[in-house]
């Protein structure tokens, strides 16, 4: 029994490698779960239900298990550090990750769109949008009907962090977003024949979303890209996304968001190591 436990001890060993190295010289091997804004959260070998946490302050710098070193500098100003970090996936995201954002400028086109983003790892996610197409305050065409988008966002992440500013949530900062765009509407203007036609388009868009208090969110964007409309023409309508017509497939979109961020998984209570 006693021979079984001192396996299972030296497996825990060997399976927490990061390594904490302090101000003063000590050294804790741990396994990291988090790098937060002043603090680094720890678990011990053989105690991986207790999360540990330590103050930035008093650390020189963190050795990952690949091997990565995360230095924590000081700058010159007193009382100010920086703590220069690249996008990982070893760092653990925060629990509220994915968000609702209803479109706000999409009502005056005569849609109302809903998105929803879950952050993948710092500095990716993904977005999926759907709507109703009429449900708006500008519908000249009488029309009905819906639009999917689907998009992949590249998100700049902060190359540093300094303390006593907010620590860079993931779904935060300036982002590329390829995006997938079909909608189907049928019309009935007053001065144009009926219609039924199939928009659909690949846009890039460029774009900054803003987070506060860990709760709320607003994201601004503008794209343009190669879009279709079925070859109809005729509707003074921009549903959805614009193209500049003639035969030429070059289209525009634009817009903001509005949001709240959700939950995402379960956290655990912490114990701190001052």
């Amino acid at each position: 029994m006693l021979m079984v436990s001192s396996l299972i001890m030296c497996f825990q060993c060997l399976r927490a490698q990061d390594t904490i190295v302090k101000r003063d010289g000590s050294v804790v091997v741990c396994e990291i779960t988090d790098i937060l804004e002043s603090t680094v959260d720890y678990t011990l070998p053989g105690k991986q239900e207790d999360t540990l946490r330590m103050q930035i302050r008093r650390i020189e710098k963190v050795i990952l298990s690949d091997g990565r070193v995360i230095i924590f500098r000081r700058t010159a100003k007193k009382n100010r550090k920086t703590v220069r970090i690249k996008c990982s996936t070893e760092f653990s995201l925060p629990r509220r990750r994915q968000a609702l954002k209803l479109e706000n400028i999409s009502p005056v086109f005569g849609t109302t769109s809903l998105s929803w983003e879950r952050a993948l790892r710092p500095g990716r996610s993904m977005e999926v949008t759907a709507g109703i197409v009429g449900l708006g305050f500008y519908n000249p065409d009488h029309a009905s009907g819906f639009v999917i988008k689907a998009g992949y966002k590249l998100i700049q992440c902060p190359d540093y962090f300094m303390r006593k500013m907010r620590y860079a949530h993931p779904l935060k900062g300036i982002y590329i977003r390829p995006e997938i765009i079909i909608t189907s509407i049928s019309g009935n203007p007053d001065l144009y024949p009926s219609y039924k036609l199939t928009k659909y388009a690949l846009m890039i868009n460029a774009g900054k979303q803003f987070v506060f208090s860990d709760r709320f969110l607003l994201d601004l964007y503008a794209g343009c890209g190669y879009g279709k409309n079925n070859d109809f023409e005729g509707s003074p309508a921009p549903y959805v996304f614009k193209t500049t017509g003639g035969g030429n497939p070059l289209s525009f979109t634009f817009g903001f968001r509005v949001g709240w961020l959700l939950p995402y998984g379960h956290s655990k209570g912490m114990k701190t190591n001052r």
